[in-house]
């Protein structure tokens, strides 16, 4: 069955209109015809003969079939048809991401079963099948999010029969694996492999504390077991045997001393003085108790913050970095566009519910967090991203834009919506708002832990899973350019040969 993956690009085939209105635009000039004579003819009215028609019917069907072939391109086809199960001997799976290293790591084991007559499929939403030499030498250097590999197990397990045996080889590092492990009707077998890299050292942030002469720096580090943190307070002037400080075009940069051979890792440090507006309105008490987290930040954190609490509209200065606006009021359209923290407004919803983070687990499992109530409303942004969760997957806080900065709270900083102002939490959360430095999306990459395999296998239940039809997936984007260079190199030859027979 043909199929098209991104079918809206078909209108493009609406290009064929060009080619027709050139062919059909053939103006033909009229005959002159010679006589002896003109004394004896009368002048008549001047007229023009020209005629509209079709001129060279194989060169304009060249370039429509051209451009269909490459509108066919944009759409991604692919054919599609039910294989017969009976028939698999089996599969062998790897992720295209770490193929070389998935194969190196069993590679006896892979080429037996490649003799056996088992076929090579990728782990990923199409499963597609692949000559294994042809795709080893191929190096892509793109950069791709990483795989949920428990997801696309479970996606396997709705078309795939237990009676064919699958072995899958992927890595088994800590980020693959998201959500809840799955129950299947395989028959699976699943190796791992780690990483060549098995520990990471990298500087996270740096900036300038309180006193104008010292840097607080933090720096990660990961290994197959734990990722962690560390601080350090160093001189501004001289660093220590850790860190090197150097000047650079007047910035200040802090250099992580690394092993012989290793890459440099420099940072610049942060020297600005962060001005911070809390807009209460008439609901002071939520301002206090953000200032008061605000205040913990600038102390334990030795943040340069300049926090300032205004009650009025006129009293909030022209220079600010954040403006948290804890009111009903309307923003006034005068005020400079900077990151905005704003309170927004709908049906409050009374339920108890914990708040979450948005990679689904729960704050914190030491002191866990109530949300009591919150804002429900229809006008939310699909675009914006969440950052806080209830746990009914409802966002509490929300990410708009980059430069400025855009969050939409669907919450109160009080006591009666929920614990979080009482929570030891609190001020990590504003922290991590106004300086985004330490984010688990960021660290993914250097993230080394991992996983042992008796982690990993999903539960097997057999017979649970109704199966869909197994296909077989082949991508007709190779073929299609292939078509679309012939009817090019086609056209271009009869055009060619046109023009010189009219020379002729």
């Amino acid at each position: 069955m043909f199929q098209l993956l991104q079918s809206i690009w078909l209108w493009a085939i609406a290009a064929i209109v060009v080619p027709v209105i050139i062919h059909l635009w053939n103006v033909k000039k009229g005959k002159t015809l010679k006589v002896g004579s003109i004394a004896l003819l009368s002048e008549s009215a001047k007229s023009k003969a020209a005629s509209i028609k079709v001129s060279e019917w194989l060169l304009l069907l060249l370039r429509c079939l051209m451009l269909i072939a490459l509108a066919l391109v944009l759409t991604k086809p692919f054919w599609q048809k039910q294989l017969n199960a009976g028939r698999i001997k089996g599969w062998i799976m790897l992720d295209k991401d770490h193929l070389k290293e998935g194969y190196e790591a069993f590679q006896k084991e892979i080429d037996s079963l490649a003799r056996s007559g088992y076929s090579f499929h990728y782990l990923e939403d199409d499963f597609k099948e692949f000559n294994l030499q042809d795709d080893l030498n191929v190096v892509d250097t793109a950069k791709k999010p990483a795989k949920h590999y428990w997801s696309l197990i479970s996606r396997l397990n709705q078309q795939l029969p237990a009676t064919i045996p699958v072995y899958l080889y992927t890595n088994n590092n800590q980020q693959y694996f998201t959500g809840v492990r799955p129950t299947v009707d395989l028959n699976l077998h699943w190796k791992t492999f780690a990483s060549k890299d098995t520990v990471a050292h990298w500087l996270q942030d740096a900036w300038l504390t309180n006193d104008d002469d010292s840097i607080r720096v933090i720096t990660g580090k990961s290994n197959n077991r734990e990722t962690r943190f560390e601080q350090q307070t160093i001189s501004k002037f001289v660093g220590n045997s850790n860190f090197t400080i150097s000047m650079e075009q007047d910035k200040t940069m802090v250099s992580l001393n690394t092993q012989a051979g290793a890459p440099k890792q420099s940072l610049q440090v942060d020297e600005t003085t962060s001005t911070i507006i809390i807009y209460g309105g008439k609901v002071n008490v939520d301002a206090r108790y953000l200032q008061a987290a605000l205040d913990a930040i600038k102390d334990v954190g030795e943040r340069k913050l300049n926090t300032i609490l205004v009650s009025n509209t006129s009293s909030i200065p022209n220079n600010y970095n954040w403006l948290f606006w804890l009111s009903g009021d309307t923003i006034p359209g005068t005020l400079k566009k900077e990151n905005i923290f704003k309170y927004e407004h709908g049906i409050l919803k009374k339920q108890s519910t914990p708040l979450v983070v948005a990679s689904e687990t729960e704050l914190t499992a030491i002191q866990p967090i109530e949300q009591y109530q919150f804002i429900i409303t229809d006008n939310k942004n699909p675009q914006a991203i969440p950052v806080w969760k209830n746990g009914f997957g409802e966002s509490i806080l929300s990410k708009e834009g980059d430069k400025p900065l855009l969050y939409r709270f669907y919450s109160r900083f009080n006591p009666q919506w929920s614990d979080l102002v009482w929570s030891s939490e609190f001020p990590g959360l504003i922290h991590n708002i106004l300086f985004p430095g330490i984010d688990n999306t960021q660290i993914n990459e250097r993230d080394k832990r991992v996983l042992d395999t008796r982690q990993i296998m999903p539960s097997v239940a057999k017979g649970h899973t109704v199966k869909q039809a197994m296909l077989s997936t082949k991508d007709l984007t190779k073929i299609l350019w292939l078509l679309a260079f012939l009817f090019f190199a086609s056209e271009r030859l009869l055009s060619h040969y046109s023009r010189k027979t009219m020379v002729v």
